[in-house]
């Protein structure tokens, strides 16, 4: 056994660790793709956006038909044209696109992710330890693989890249890397307006750090010259016909708190399942680096909760992670090497001057392992869970009811229990049925207005009609001045077995009352989902402040 270890090279270790982040990185991120028949939780307003691309034959629409709102073709088109090319091209279905993309692109992530630290981190060894736990924790993932993650997935990939390339740029000098980083960073810009302004604020700390040299700047200013030049077509095209109006919509989507910091101090952003063994040796890698005085990765975790604190939860996990194998390599490993193991010792200056003694001991062998195990199967819990985030086969069909046996154009009111944007049937009804939903939320944000925000709102106050009668929802349909045609009622909770006896409270009363009501027929019923039909002319019903 003791020849076999002496066999285990340092490198052999570090291409085994890269093996293992990408492919267990891969079954994590598909996994709850390969689970389901339909794209995980959001991505309707994309799904109809490519729709309306190919429509249009690849020329950039006005507007989308998303739920009738007039809302603007603004959003960043890259990854729409690569969708409906590939969709297009090939003869795939829209809807698998949309099912399997966002995995791959993100499991492509992990590549890029390793080329990344290994330049920052500066160690081959640090950064396969980094890229399995950008691999396994759940930030680098979760919105990632689901519909939505469509044009997230391309912002994380060209991300990373473009980081990589200003990186290389400001540290080796070489022209190459401002071709590269123009490109990557067109393609950032083009694909995710989040993700790109988070990366615009790490760029501009690389260069605090590292490119505050009069070349390193002047290549700056001609890399954001040479963006602006290559995104132009898209850009323009929008200002042109829309105007400021939707970035400036856009913009204001986001917000910002006092309390930025909770996440942070509470340690919980990297949302893993079970204990934070990555957040917590990121925190150790945290801590050695202030000792050491090296600010870099310190500063650029920081960051991303200061400028924009809506959901910079990705562009954390990038140097959290990094700092992980920080922690690993150079706290944790170099204690055990330390202590007395079989009757040697093995001090911390043997065990940093050796790097191939990696794991010549019970202790590195055993931690590694913990480490490689417990993060894979925190990685997994998570990722299984999210299989019931989807439109299920009773949301499904009843869509397609609707469809067959509703006039187009007629309107709906949708009550489901639930968050706006962990409902998949609140996005996905306006893309399937091509009729108007009042309670969804998604496209808003392009619109001005503070729309966005106040459709949240309203979501959130007719939520609470699950839990009275019809007048409920009559008062809040009054106050917002809204007419429907129908009322679709979901009694479960997402992700719940019909069987659980929560999933038959939600709405009973409201359905009893609507039965009773003579302005609503009921025209659809399975054991979680009823719809009714409304006739205003035939409602009477005194509404009282």
């Amino acid at each position: 056994m003791q020849r076999v270890r002496n066999k285990i090279s340092k490198t052999s270790l570090e291409s085994f660790l890269l093996f293992w982040a990408i492919t267990f990185g891969a079954i994590v991120r598909f996994s709850p793709v390969i689970g389901t028949s339909f794209p995980l939780n959001d991505g309707g307003l994309f799904y109809t956006m490519v729709q309306d691309l190919i429509n249009a034959h690849f020329s950039i629409p006005f507007y989308t038909t998303y739920n009738l709102a007039h809302i603007p073709f603004a959003y960043p088109p890259i990854p729409f044209y690569i969708t409906a090319l590939l969709s297009w091209g090939f003869n795939i279905p829209l809807v698998q696109l949309m099912r399997w993309l966002p995995a791959l692109i993100t499991t492509l992530t992990i590549s890029a992710f390793y080329l990344l630290s290994q330049v920052v981190l500066k160690s081959r060894l640090k950064a396969g330890l980094a890229t399995v736990g950008f691999a396994m924790v759940p930030r680098a993932f979760d919105l990632f693989v689901q519909g939505g993650g469509l044009t997230r997935s391309f912002g994380a990939l060209f991300s990373i890249l473009t980081l990589y390339n200003v990186y290389k740029l400001f540290t080796e000098r070489q022209k190459r890397y401002i071709f590269n980083t123009i490109v990557f960073a067109g393609l950032l810009v083009c694909s995710h307006p989040e993700i790109t302004f988070h990366t615009f604020f790490i760029v501009a700390l690389l260069w605090l750090f590292l490119g505050r040299r009069r070349q390193s700047t002047l290549d700056t200013i001609f890399i954001a010259l040479g963006v602006i030049l290559l995104t132009s077509p898209w850009w323009l095209t929008v200002l042109v016909r829309h105007g400021i109006s939707p970035f400036q919509s856009i913009m204001q989507s986001g917000w910002h708190h006092l309390l930025f910091w909770t996440p942070f101090l509470t340690l919980n952003f990297a949302n893993e399942r079970f204990l934070g063994i990555i957040t917590i040796l990121g925190i150790l890698g945290f801590i050695a680096c202030l000792v050491r005085k090296e600010y870099l990765l310190v500063s650029w975790l920081v960051v991303p909760f200061l400028i924009e604190p809506r959901n910079p939860y990705f562009s954390a996990i990038v140097p959290l992670t990094m700092l992980m194998s920080i922690g690993l390599d150079d706290v944790v490993r170099p204690a055990l090497s330390a202590m007395k193991i079989k009757n040697r010792d093995l001090t911390l200056s043997n065990d940093i001057n050796s790097g191939n003694k990696y794991i010549n001991y019970t202790g590195g062998i055993l931690l590694l392992t913990f480490f490689l195990i417990y993060t894979l199967i925190n990685a997994f819990a998570f990722s299984l869970q999210m299989t019931g985030l989807r439109v299920n086969l009773d949301e499904n069909a009843a869509m397609e009811w609707i469809v067959e046996n509703t006039a187009e154009r007629s309107s709906f009111l949708l009550l489901t229990y639930g968050d706006p944007f962990n409902t998949p049937v609140q996005e996905w009804f306006p893309a399937v049925t091509k009729r108007v939903s009042l309670t969804t939320v998604q496209g808003y944000e392009w619109l001005p207005g503070n729309q966005f925000y106040q459709r949240r709102d309203e979501f959130k106050v007719l939520m609470r009609c699950l839990f009275d009668d019809i007048s409920c929802v009559e008062k809040w349909a009054n106050e917002q001045g809204y007419a429907y045609d129908f009322v679709y009622i979901y009694q479960g909770i997402i992700g719940e077995s019909p069987s659980n006896d929560t999933t038959t409270i939600l709405g009973r009363l409201l359905v009893k009352s609507m039965d009773s009501s003579p302005c609503y027929d009921l025209i659809y019923e399975t054991e979680l989902i009823k719809i009714y039909s409304h006739d205003s002319t035939k409602c009477n019903i005194l509404l009282s402040d």
